[in-house]
């Protein structure tokens, strides 16, 4: 009678180091490796305040540095050499605001012995999100687009106020291609060539990053 009561209780624990009302900072890098034309190394910075303990605010900006793929690459010099036209749009910024859910706390251990404990979230948020292209007189055409963002985040914690980060995340925002507008002067012949900036597909870039946490509470 007295093991079964004991093993009837619930066996949920709650989280080892308590979030509530704690502000986390975050520096970290990723890849963005699914665009055809560039490779992205973001390195950004995220703050979250936890109003409860699964739910935080999220802040976060991320300036990207790219690097062209064997495609473009290609392109710019065999196909189309030199600056004779617009490269394809690229992403230089982001910045975004949102809520973080974390459901999800863990331990791990091997061999009976304990090596961490380890939190799960998910991620939702809007952010605007800067872009760029290079121009064939080799100017920049920049614009700021606003688009969505999916993700999760996985935390294993070295201290209290200590974690390690891997972040997940999926923007989704609407691209836009350049149309080149040939122009006459006024003795007819060809002028300069203009260009017009239109909506084209929505796109899908995602984005993996690692970073450390510190986390400071709320005196």
């Amino acid at each position: 009678l007295y093991w079964g009561k004991n093993r009837s209780q619930p066996s949920v624990h709650y989280s080892m180091f308590p979030e509530d009302g704690r502000h986390e900072f975050v520096l970290g890098f990723g890849t963005v490796p699914n665009d055809n034309f560039w490779n992205y190394v973001p390195i950004g910075l995220k703050y979250n305040y936890y109003f409860m303990e699964d739910l935080a605010i999220e802040l976060g900006a991320s300036y990207m540095i790219k690097i062209e793929t064997e495609l473009e690459s290609f392109l710019r010099n065999e196909i189309i050499p030199g600056q004779e036209r617009v490269g394809p749009q690229y992403m230089e910024w982001q910045a975004g605001v949102g809520l973080l859910w974390t459901p999800l706390h863990g331990k791990l251990a091997a061999f009976d012995a304990k090596l961490g404990h380890w939190d799960f979230g998910l991620a939702f948020a809007l952010h605007a999100i800067g872009t760029g292209f290079e121009m064939p007189d080799a100017s920049t055409e920049r614009q700021v687009d606003i688009g969505a963002t999916l993700g999760a985040t996985v935390r294993f914690y070295v201290y209290d106020f200590i974690a390690i980060r891997v972040d997940y995340r999926h923007y989704i925002f609407a691209s836009s291609q350049a149309n080149e507008q040939g122009t006459v002067n006024q003795d007819g012949s060809p002028g300069p060539t203009s260009y017009t900036f239109t909506g084209s597909d929505i796109v899908f870039p995602a984005e993996i990053s690692l970073g450390i946490s510190l986390f400071i509470p709320d005196n």
